[in-house]
């Protein structure tokens, strides 16, 4: 424990007090993440009673003034206040099994995404489990994939649906490789694509051109996301959202070039959210503005 942090708890009882509690109760609003998963109405500001030795979480009033959702690893409930269950869902982890990043939720939903076939695919053996780390620590890598998920979900027309499923399998792999305590075997190898999985693939990506899910991708080709993304690095060298990427910025120089469409116009046609942030991608792929290279390119004495 650092010393500010030493200083923080000690400042507050120390952590003999700590340990002594077995409940805390946070009146909340939450919004973000709900709202995008077409549940903004969800929670406005509710009382959360949260267990300190064990996971439980009550959530109140929940779907109703007179309801609570009840949280165990085992069971999501919805109750009313005569003990009455009004919905209840066994195994809720299992309930995010093939969702993509704009899948909707109901309910019932919570932010738990399983970790299984991340942990199959990187080899772990048996069940997973973490390890907790200690109070206060704070881990860089999580939060800098945590902020970008942030950002994206934030502007989520600016967030390509491939870019958002490779950042949380990133977040997942870095979860198991540091906090993991099962036994790790050799990871699973795969080759490259058949080609018939890579037209396919490649067909969705660019008919879509960013509402495709990873989950979709790897399902046409009948093998699992882990498989798919390293397969289709290994025969296109790039990542999936790369690849994409380098495929809008490729259709917007065509049409830059063969077109009198406005930017604006380009933008849309080539699945950018709009103008400006095709002229970020632009920049950062050819080191020109859009208007710069549309002119360089039709008058090559410029």
């Amino acid at each position: 424990m650092n010393d500010l942090l030493q200083f923080a708890v000690d400042a507050h009882g120390g952590l003999d007090r700590w340990n002594s509690f077995s409940n805390l109760s946070v009146d909340v609003q939450v919004g973000g993440i709900w709202a995008y998963k077409g549940q903004g109405s969800l929670f406005s500001r509710h009382v959360f009673e949260i267990e300190t030795h064990r996971q439980h979480l009550r959530i109140w009033p929940f779907t109703g003034s007179d309801r609570t959702s009840d949280f165990r690893p085992d069971l999501l409930q919805v109750v009313t206040e005569a003990g009455e269950t009004i919905e209840a869902r066994p195994d809720p982890e299992a309930s995010f099994k093939g969702m993509a990043h704009d899948t909707p939720w109901d309910p019932l939903h919570m932010p738990r995404p399983s970790l299984e076939e991340t942990a199959r695919e990187m080899g772990v053996r048996g069940s997973v489990r973490l390890k907790q780390p200690y109070l206060g620590f704070v881990d860089p890598m999580f939060t800098h994939i945590s902020g970008m998920l942030v950002t994206m979900f934030a502007n989520p027309e600016h967030a390509p649906a491939l870019a958002v499923d490779h950042l949380g399998i990133a977040i997942q792999a870095h979860i198991l490789k540091n906090y993991g305590e099962g036994v790790f075997g050799e990871p699973k190898k795969s080759g490259g694509l058949a080609g018939w999985q890579e037209r396919r693939s490649k067909e969705l990506i660019e008919s879509e051109l960013g509402t495709v899910s990873l989950a979709q991708l790897a399902e046409e080709c009948g093998i699992s996301v882990g498989h798919f993304v390293r397969a289709f690095k290994k025969t296109t060298g790039v990542p999936p959202y790369q690849w994409l990427t380098a495929r809008r910025i490729e259709k917007v120089s065509c049409l830059l070039t063969e077109s009198d469409e406005p930017l604006p116009v380009v933008a849309e046609l080539c699945g950018f959210a709009d103008q400006s942030h095709m002229g970020r991608a632009f920049l950062k792929h050819h080191g020109a503005t859009p208007s710069a290279w549309r002119r360089r390119h039709r008058d090559p004495s410029i």
